[in-house]
């Protein structure tokens, strides 16, 4: 409400103190980026080509396995023959020159997979004919039509590898029919040194 009117007879100069009060100073609201135009950055996130294919990198995918009973001949599914020990590997993806890589998913599969007697096999991704460490996927027994699963994740590739699934039975029973798929994607080693830099171990 209004403040009132103080009467004629009051001070004058206590009159003029008062008057001053009343009126209330503007002040214009601060902006929460004040100031900060002068240290403004710009910023980008750079994921390594491991995680995001770069443009010019290529895509790979694999989903043949070599028939045991003749090298040359490639499908989808094949026979592991029973056993201990038996074993049939995937088509092999081979690095072309000057290239890394990144498998990010292994696929099994194995049809009618039985829990009498039971089924007892695992794929394993390999590089170079060497296992890779965590990559061992399995089969638990039971009874099904058919069996397949799908695994993502991270296995960095380094240049001129060769990389398959090995397929192995780990007992007396089958024969099974089974297979496998694996993909990711390469990228050129130069390519990826210039835009990153040594941000990554690119080598």
């Amino acid at each position: 409400m209004p403040r009132k009117q103080l009467p004629p007879w009051f001070p004058s100069d206590i009159a003029a103190i008062d008057e001053q009060s009343r009126e209330t100073p503007t002040i214009a609201p601060r902006s929460p980026t004040a100031g900060l135009e002068r240290n403004a950055v710009q910023t980008r996130t750079i994921f390594p080509p491991w995680l995001y294919p770069l443009k010019a990198g290529n895509d790979f995918f694999i989903n043949r396995v070599i028939v045991s009973t003749a090298p040359t001949v490639l499908g989808k599914s094949v026979v592991l023959p029973a056993g201990v020990g038996a074993s049939v590997q995937s088509q092999p993806f081979i690095m072309p020159t000057s290239m890394r890589g990144v498998v990010r998913v292994v696929s099994i599969f194995v049809n009618a997979p039985t829990l009498v007697p039971p089924i007892d096999v695992d794929w394993t991704l390999r590089i170079n004919g060497g296992p890779v460490q965590g990559w061992t996927f399995t089969t638990y027994p039971r009874a099904a039509t058919n069996l397949s699963s799908d695994f993502g994740g991270v296995v960095r590739l380094p240049q001129d590898a060769v990389v398959d699934v090995n397929i192995i039975n780990n007992n007396a029973n089958g024969p099974w029919v089974v297979g496998t798929q694996f993909g990711g994607w390469y990228y050129s080693v130069e390519e990826a040194k210039r835009l990153y830099g040594e941000l990554y171990d690119l080598y």
